[in-house]
């Protein structure tokens, strides 16, 4: 899964679904998670946060400067785009537009 949350708010990220929804307090951590089910169950899945967690994505970043490769070899443009593509696509079989897609 990939992210992007560059702001200072303090409200949860949330990931809804046909079952409930997923509260996310830190996306950049994952902490502090609960399910909220339709029938207003919850449960809890947070786990302690490890600093450590992220010491994989800084020695890829760091190989990756180091090789002169200006893209990861997991996460390219090219999955992005068709991440893009699909997504562009689900949006138009359910009717979603957004006032930006009429400039």
């Amino acid at each position: 899964m990939m992210f992007s949350k560059i702001s200072d708010s303090t409200l949860p990220s949330e990931i809804q679904g046909e079952e409930g929804d997923m509260q996310i307090q830190a996306i950049n951590n994952f902490d502090k998670v609960r399910i909220v089910y339709r029938d207003k169950r919850q449960e809890e899945l947070s786990v302690p946060y490890n600093p450590d967690d992220i010491y994989y994505e800084l020695s890829a970043f760091i190989d990756g400067i180091q090789a002169g490769r200006v893209e990861d070899t997991i996460n390219t443009h090219a999955v992005s785009l068709v991440v893009m593509e699909s997504m562009d696509e689900a949006r138009r079989q359910m009717g979603v537009v957004f006032p930006a897609d009429k400039l």
